[in-house]
């Protein structure tokens, strides 16, 4: 037994211990990446819907609606032309919309008379998480 000890913590010192090092100072980069690509808003904020849009399409008329956070953020993976609206048919037109580029965290206060978020993807599909703003 006491060779066994011997023969495996020489082995660790003398061999495995740089490739070790390198194979866990790897996986830690790997693990902060992993977190920093998860960490799309911030820590505080808690998704409450996906607008997945390929046409203009609001927080109602999305595959599973949902309701506007009072204060909250939108991140898109496209992007897209977004535009407040006081009835569920609100849509979005390239004109009348305001231009968010992909991966942008766009910020907006839900109110009464405003409560539904359509978004026009500028090309192919968009899927628009948003988050409710737990602080701001």
């Amino acid at each position: 037994m006491e060779f066994l000890k011997t023969s495996l913590f020489s082995h660790l010192s003398t061999e495995s211990l740089p490739t070790m090092t390198r194979t866990f100072c790897a996986v830690l980069v790997l693990a902060f990446l992993w977190a920093s690509r998860l960490a799309d808003a911030s820590s505080a904020d808690v998704w409450v819907g996906t607008i997945v849009a390929t046409t203009t399409t609001n927080n109602q008329t999305t595959a599973v609606p949902f309701v506007l956070p009072r204060a909250g953020a939108m991140q898109c993976d496209g992007a897209v032309y977004v535009v407040w609206g006081s009835s569920s048919g609100a849509t979005a037109t390239a004109p009348a919309g305001e231009r968010v580029e992909a991966n942008a965290l766009f910020d907006f206060d839900a109110t009464p008379t405003y409560r539904f978020l359509a978004v026009l993807p500028v090309s192919g599909t968009a899927n628009c998480k948003v988050f409710e703003r737990k602080t701001k």
